[in-house]
């Protein structure tokens, strides 16, 4: 049983049980001396297992707090199955565990522990943005804080931009925050309205206030921004647009392989050792590898370097197979010597050796490997490691079989290295292992333009500095692209059709890609799509995540994931079909966010229409992740702002948990200024604090959607 008393920001929840005899236990709970709610009722059996829920709220000061549970009605009926007793089970603060926190009360008497109310930490300057377009309007914005932050509202010609920004810069330590507004504001003058939305104040005791310092348009001071807001209200000032005409973004110059060698490249052809080539040269050097398969090929460049491809020029990982003989029903070849480092990845049901790198192709398509040769058939092989055989169920005669033996084809601790316009296509790059770069990834290194396909790990892995720039990653085994790190890129590179064949489950990792342990990464401009799994994945101790301008469609998990991760921006993306195969309990989500924070979601399109969840925050017990990923903050999903998207479909959206509920909801999570495009408008498709409501319903229950909308589809 769950039972909440009190009120304000702080909360405090005691997991409460009892032996029942005659009648159920009572008590009370006292904080500093002073009894918050009336007198409690236990509920839940200290036999069964389970606890009751008391969840106490206040505005708790700064330092140590005394707690008092009083049993208030002990009875003893002279054997130990007659004897009424009370247990405290434990305690949270504000979502972190309480030490010392657990009683048995076997008379009536008071428990008493105590916690610890952190000094709040000085607010500092933020930088907020939203909407999009060339012009560009900056408000410097400061506060009183009290109770709370001031929070507000910006509008342009009565429209408004973004959702409810909330301050954080005191106007007291002269620093103010700073809040980008985009749009395409035609010649003219133009009306900003600033409206203070929460004007709080307690005679005595304190005021919040809302400051604007100033503003610019488009680089220019603008004249009478500055305002002062000492209650709830708006105030206009004026900007002028004087419609000058900037010049396009430039083009990014055109990828230099694909036609002929530069001046001074050392040319390849295939058949030559591109590594003995590397030896030979020096740091720096070009390289320009004529049309072509280099097989079976694994180079260690030097700093500097570059690799240039004609086009058709591949480097293919896997040993082309030729004399095979008949032997029953099926066709073998001897000699296989090959034996890459296995995984223990979980498996999906019903696929045999799911993390053994050492694949086989027939005509370009994988074929499925089974642990006996008794269950070679068409379309599946057997590797018999004891005796160098491979057994196939299709007759080679007249196809192309080859078989992946190499790991990598490109690594190293070398930096600036550039590879373009080729293929790296049929490695045995083992599981968590790049075809480039390897199990590190590789560091300060531009990759653009080239294709990875049918490596049986992932096709790439980056790190530091690296971009992946118009590549296509397609098809391959595990997932399609990794990495730690930096400041990594990408930008406009589809990932497709990964995780398909190689058995490994991809709900543990899988997808277009996955990036964990990485500050700063940005993917933008890219397409993800029929992927079997996510479409686009973060998760692990990623800050500072920018997903922007990119296409996301017909993953079967989830389209956008961020996870146990922290501050991240993701929009205007495009989100189409995400999640049939994960539509459970808001997993499989356009876009989700589970056990995170910091994360703004803002100017997408969600379309699942046949697919998963709409928008979801999702929290659960990852107190152990915490501890095996030297989590620098507790995986809480809190300050997470979804506002001003476009969600279609009769899909489910907003929050669920379970586990420590009053984290979540009390964490400062929003959704506003949404519109959802529904079948029935009237549908209970929205989850909050443990119920499924109608939009109406959701507004009239929650502090949300004050700004959004539900029409009918």
């Amino acid at each position: 049983m769950s039972k909440v008393a009190g009120s304000g920001s702080d909360s405090l929840v005691l997991r409460i049980s009892q032996d029942y005899y005659a009648a159920d236990a009572q008590y009370t709970v006292s904080v500093d001396g002073v009894q918050i709610g009336g007198t409690f009722t236990a509920s839940a059996l200290r036999s069964s297992g389970q606890s009751d829920t008391l969840t106490l709220k206040g505005n708790w000061a700064a330092g140590s707090h005394k707690v008092s549970v009083k049993f208030l009605n002990d009875a003893w009926g002279g054997t130990a199955a007659t004897d009424r007793n009370l247990y405290l089970d434990g305690a949270t603060y504000n979502g972190q565990v309480v030490p010392n926190a657990t009683a048995s009360l076997w008379s009536a008497g008071a428990a008493v522990f105590s916690y610890t109310e952190a000094a709040p930490a000085t607010p500092v300057p933020v930088s907020l943005s939203a909407g999009s377009g060339s012009d560009i309007l900056v408000l410097k914005v400061s506060q009183d804080a009290f109770q709370g932050s001031a929070q507000y509202t910006v509008k342009v010609d009565g429209v408004q931009i973004g959702g409810i920004f909330t301050a954080s810069a005191l106007h007291s330590s002269g620093q103010s925050d700073t809040l980008t507004l985009k749009g395409n504001w035609a010649a003219g003058t133009h009306a900003v309205t600033v409206t203070f939305t929460n004007d709080y104040a307690v005679s005595g005791q304190g005021d919040r206030n809302l400051f604007v310092e100033g503003a610019t348009y488009n680089g220019t001071s603008v004249s009478g921004a500055a305002a002062e807001f000492w209650t709830g209200g708006s105030k206009n000032f004026a900007i002028t647009d004087t419609a000058t005409t900037q010049p396009p973004s430039p083009e990014p110059p055109p990828p230099s392989g694909g036609g002929t060698a530069p001046a001074g490249a050392i040319i390849l052809k295939p058949g030559a050792s591109i590594q003995s080539a590397v030896n030979a040269a020096p740091d720096g050097a070009t390289f320009w590898l004529e049309a072509g398969e280099y097989r079976m090929q694994s180079v260690t460049p030097k700093s500097g370097q570059t690799f240039l491809g004609a086009d058709g020029a591949v480097l293919n990982g896997s040993r082309l197979l030729t004399g095979f003989t008949q032997d029953g029903d099926d066709w073998m070849i001897g000699g296989q010597t090959q034996e890459g480092p296995r995984s223990g990845a979980p498996a999906l049901s019903g696929r045999d050796r799911a993390g053994y790198p050492d694949a086989v192709f027939l005509d370009g398509k994988p074929l499925q490997p089974v642990d006996t040769r008794a269950e070679v058939v068409p379309g599946k092989f057997y590797f018999d490691y004891a005796a160098d055989r491979i057994y196939i169920g299709d007759n080679p005669a007249g196809h192309k079989v080859e078989a992946a033996v190499t790991q990598l084809a490109f690594g190293g601790a070398a930096q600036n290295v550039t590879l373009e316009n080729l293929v790296v296509e049929k490695y045995a790059s083992p599981v968590q292992h790049g075809a480039v770069g390897g199990r590190g990834g590789v560091r300060n290194w531009t990759i653009d333009d080239v294709d990875f396909r049918l490596n049986y790990g992932l096709g790439v892995k980056l790190g530091d500095g690296s971009d992946l720039l118009n590549s296509r990653v397609v098809q391959n085994g595990q997932m399609g692209a990794g990495g730690s790190g930096t400041g990594i890129v990408v930008d406009r590179t589809e990932f497709a059709r990964n995780s398909e064949w190689s058995g490994i489950d991809p709900r543990w990792e899988g997808g277009g890609f996955k990036f964990a342990f990485t500050d700063g990464l940005i993917v933008r401009n890219s397409y993800s799509h029929d992927n079997y799994g996510n479409g686009m994945w973060t998760d692990i101790n990623n800050v500072n995540t920018l997903y922007e301008g990119n296409r996301i469609e017909n993953n079967a998990m989830g389209g956008i994931h961020h996870e146990l991760s922290y501050e991240a921006v993701i929009r205007n993306n495009t989100i189409v079909g995400n999640g049939a195969q994960r539509d459970t309990w808001l997993l499989g989500a356009g876009i989700q966010i589970e056990n995170s924070q910091g994360v703004e979601a803002y100017g997408n399109t969600v379309d699942n229409r046949g697919g998963g969840a709409g928008i979801s925050l999702i929290y659960q017990d990852r107190t152990s992740d915490q501890a095996a990923f030297n989590a620098p903050r507790p995986y809480n999903t809190i300050n997470n702002n979804i506002h001003d998207n476009h969600v279609y479909g009769p899909a489910e959206n907003g929050a669920v948990a379970n586990y420590n509920a009053s984290v979540l909801w009390n964490g400062n999570n929003r959704f506003d200024g949404n519109d959802y495009h529904l079948p029935d408008p009237s549908a209970r498709v929205f989850a909050y604090n443990g119920g499924m409501h109608s939009f109406d319903q959701l507004r009239a229950v929650s502090p949300w959607e004050d700004n959004g909308s539900a029409v009918l589809l």
